[in-house]
């Protein structure tokens, strides 16, 4: 029987424990159902703002807005953090026609964001299509003074979400430099889409400083297919007007609001989307969802009364669509708030050296002179014979004796609650003085994939796990039992952090799937060594 009462404590607070978390998980969803605000505030973000490109006065209401929204959710605090972001402007509407020999046609085009416009005298040439960069680069020399129309169609085999989008993206992105490299005055790309309406999609380009800039649209997909059939049985040739250009960088912000924790409130959980959207569009989707959502979770907990252990920081990042420059700002922040930190700690840790060697130094004293008093346990005492450098060496080496066996990270594999693998993935991550990554989580990327982020804490650390054979995808797909191709590693050294995605052996939600969130899939990796 007293064997068995360990168990039993052991059971029962674990069920206790899985009933605290679905009884709070039930609470969030009652209060969003029946009392939610996202559907209101993405009423508001869309339909009153409307589009709120970087630099835009809408991207200035927008921040306002979601600065309001944030307190009214009730951030314990709430901030705007600068940065620069561009300011790209479109200068009025997009405009194309097609000549053939049957005549004109009028073309629904979007200018590429980023794009340089052609001037109000506009732009005329023949066209050359071409489906790839490898058609292009063998038509090179039919390419000077043309508007090439890369003419790449989604493949629709691709299901998994954006795998089809970024795969025709490309063409997006480096097509007009690509194109201008073989002397190219325009381009036109075929939208980024599925769809079987006219409507043209844009998006940002990048342009190559090693080529000349040239204007870029997309093209409606039914305008597309006319264009290409026509171009298949005789020359047609394009005309194009456009008037997108840069304006100085403007000071943007991210919009940020914190609920403090309770016990750790410096480990910081960070939810969020981007606040920016196209100017040629409302944005609702990409991204209003997403910072309606972020607001939304911040109220629910308020309103339920849930305190949380780590500080959860709610981000409406600015610049998204053609810049990246609130995010990379947060993380430059962020990484300067932990290398400060890290110098508070190394100051702390010189003090404690200063302390040690003080006292090996009054050891040394004492042993040409009398004899010392006995000293306590945690005493450092010079030895005779003994240098200030042996002294230094035979301390690291009692200090690693003195350091806790490695849990192993098998532990996860028996912890049956969230709060218990926590403290596994704690305590391992406590006594593996070897780590070089700060931070490695999972989370679901749609209901078939999941994506593995692995954040270092310094550059040694992160140049060491990228050149690591146990990182690289053959080691990767043998250690979560799948293909080589399955996988996708993304590395981001801006920021310190390698990527990686890779289907769901179970779609979230089905029979079967143990880990709705996709949160647990990282477990695989605490077991490497880099």
């Amino acid at each position: 029987m007293k064997r068995l009462l360990p168990l039993l404590c052991t059971f029962v607070f674990l069920h206790t424990s899985a009933q605290t978390d679905s009884t709070w998980i039930r609470r969030v969803a009652n209060e969003i159902l029946t009392n939610g605000q996202a559907y209101n505030n993405l009423r508001v973000l869309t339909k009153t703002i409307g589009g709120r490109l970087a630099g835009s006065p809408q991207m200035y209401q927008a921040e306002d807005w979601g600065f309001k929204a944030l307190q009214t959710a009730g951030s314990d605090n709430t901030w705007k953090q600068a940065c620069m972001v561009p300011h790209w402007v479109r200068g009025g509407t997009d405009q194309a026609q097609a000549l053939t020999a049957e005549g004109k046609r009028k073309l629904d085009v979007v200018a590429l964001g980023n794009s340089i416009g052609t001037g109000k005298q506009g732009l005329k040439s023949e066209v050359l299509m071409v489906q790839s960069f490898e058609e292009l680069d063998a038509k090179k020399d039919q390419v000077a003074g043309k508007i090439v129309f890369f003419n790449y169609p989604f493949n629709n085999t691709m299901v998994r979400t954006f795998e089809a989008y970024g795969d025709a993206s490309k063409y997006r992105g480096q097509g007009p430099s690509r194109a201008a490299k073989y002397g190219a005055v325009g381009v036109i790309v075929r939208s980024m889409s599925h769809s079987t309406d006219n409507h043209p999609h844009t998006g940002a380009t990048r342009y190559d400083s090693l080529y000349n800039k040239i204007p870029a649209v997309a093209i409606g997909l039914q305008d597309a297919n006319w264009l290409a059939e026509r171009i298949a049985s005789s020359p047609v040739q394009v005309s194009m007007k456009t008037l997108g250009t840069f304006l100085p960088d403007v000071e943007g912000h991210n919009v940020i609001g914190e609920l403090k924790g309770t016990e750790f409130p410096n480990e910081i959980i960070t939810v969020g989307g981007h606040l920016d959207s196209w100017d040629n569009c409302e944005g609702a989707h990409d991204d209003g969802a997403g910072c309606v959502q972020t607001i939304e979770i911040l109220r629910a907990f308020k309103a339920i009364g849930y305190q949380p252990k780590r500080t959860i920081r709610f981000v409406l990042f600015a610049n998204e669509e053609n810049g990246l420059r609130g995010g990379a700002k947060y993380a430059e922040e962020a990484k300067a708030k932990e290398e400060a930190e890290a110098q508070a700690q190394a100051i702390a840790d010189a003090a404690a050296v200063e302390v040690a060697e003080g006292a090996a130094m009054e050891g040394e004293a004492l042993a040409e002179g009398e004899a010392a008093e006995e000293p306590a346990s945690n005493e450092i005492v010079m030895q005779e014979g003994e240098s200030l450098a042996d002294v230094k060496e035979r301390m690291k080496r009692e200090q690693a004796k003195a350091k806790k066996p490695t849990i192993p990270p098998e532990l996860l594999n028996n912890a049956n609650s969230y709060e218990d693998k926590v403290g596994v993935v704690r305590m391992v991550v406590q006594n593996d003085q070897s780590r070089v990554a700060s931070v490695i989580r999972s989370k679901n990327a749609g209901p078939l994939c999941v994506t593995l982020d692995l954040f270092f804490r310094d550059q040694e650390s992160y140049e060491r796990a990228a050149q690591s054979d146990a990182l690289n995808l053959n080691a990767i797909a043998a250690l979560y039992g799948l293909l080589r191709t399955q996988i996708r590693r993304f590395d981001m050294p801006e920021i310190l952090a390698i990527k990686l995605s890779m289907p769901r052996t179970v779609c979230a939600g089905h029979a079967g799937d143990g880990d709705l969130y996709g949160a647990q899939q990282h477990g695989p990796l605490l077991s490497l060594r880099v």
